[in-house]
């Protein structure tokens, strides 16, 4: 004789998009490939709108800007003469690169594990989102890195919560973002 078994909890419309937006993000290639991919893009528009003879006027300056060729041999020297300086006049990179490191050491490690179990453990559910919302607008005021390396955080917290990952990414990305100081 068999049990009947209770019916499976009806999924609210949130979570069956969430569950799409999931499936559709786990569809996408690998980020590297992305980036190599856009940065392949980029190289063929430039070659196309040298080729085309597009320039266009800096509204700051007045100065009239053409566009140049990447994919010459001058554009090619130009870009690894500059990418030092391209890479360094980005506010954020140094702060990513300590704290993705700082976040790699203390994820194989097991820190972040242990740590985020004591905290779910010990803290109630109710204070958990606004504290990840709290910690995304310091994180925001203190340097750039908030909306770059809280999301992650966040969704590995929503997902041990029982949530949804994705929403977790987005009120932390939200968060961060919405604290944005004017410049």
């Amino acid at each position: 004789m068999t049990t009947p078994t209770a019916p499976a909890p009806r999924r609210t419309l949130v979570d069956r998009f969430l569950d799409g937006v999931e499936k559709i993000g786990n569809k996408l290639p690998d980020p590297v490939m992305i980036f190599i991919a856009i940065c392949a893009l980029v190289l063929i528009a430039s070659w196309l709108a040298a080729a085309a003879g597009v320039s266009v006027t800096n509204p700051a300056t007045g100065k009239t800007v053409a566009a140049v060729n990447l994919l010459s041999a001058d554009g090619l020297r130009r870009i690894l003469s500059e990418a030092v300086k391209n890479f360094g006049a980005f506010p954020a990179l140094g702060l990513v690169l300590v704290v993705m490191l700082g976040i790699g050491v203390a994820e194989k490690t097991g820190y972040f594990e242990v740590a985020m179990r004591r905290v779910i453990e010990r803290a109630p559910q109710a204070f958990i989102i606004p504290v990840i919302i709290f910690v995304a607008i310091l994180g925001n005021v203190a340097g750039d890195a908030a909306p770059i390396v809280l999301p992650p955080l966040a969704a590995m917290v929503f997902l041990r919560l029982g949530l949804h990952p994705v929403a977790g990414v987005a009120m932390a990305y939200a968060a961060a973002l919405g604290a944005l100081r004017p410049t």
